[in-house]
C-alpha cells in the first residue's frame, strides 16, 4: 500500500468498547479513515452499498474490518459468515474481537477465515 491510507472499519455496539478502540487507535496514530457501525445488517448495508448507504462513493480497496463477535441483533460469526462468502468482500481483511473465553467462537471464526 503505498501512500494510502488504511479506512478502518470498526463495528461495535458497546459505547464503552468503542470509546476504548478508538482512544488507542488514536495513541497509536491510527485513526484516519475510521469508520463506526453498531450493528451487524449495518456494516453489510454500508460495505455492499445497499439501504441508507445506497448511491454513496464506493469504498476504497484498502479496508480493514475490526468486527465485535458478540453483538446484538446480527451475531458477529453470522457477519462474518456473509462476508467471507460474498465475492465482493470475501478478501476483505477481518480482525474479530472478542472479551469471551469461549473457545468455540474463536475457533469458528478462524474456521471462516
Amino acid at each position: 500500500m503505498k501512500n494510502r491510507e488504511l479506512d478502518i472499519l470498526l463495528v461495535e455496539d458497546d459505547a464503552a468498547d468503542t470509546s476504548l478502540i478508538l482512544n488507542t487507535l488514536k495513541k497509536v496514530n491510527i485513526c484516519n479513515g475510521t469508520h463506526v457501525l453498531a450493528d451487524g445488517s449495518e456494516i453489510l448495508d454500508f460495505l455492499l452499498r445497499k439501504g441508507s448507504y445506497t448511491g454513496q462513493a464506493p469504498l476504497p480497496v484498502e479496508v480493514l474490518i475490526l468486527l465485535s463477535l458478540n453483538l446484538t441483533g446480527m451475531h458477529g460469526l453470522d457477519v462474518l459468515r456473509k462476508l467471507k462468502s460474498d465475492e465482493r468482500t470475501r478478501s476483505l481483511p477481518i480482525i474479530i474481537m472478542t472479551s469471551s473465553q469461549e473457545e468455540r467462537g474463536v475457533m469458528q471464526s478462524y474456521q471462516l477465515g
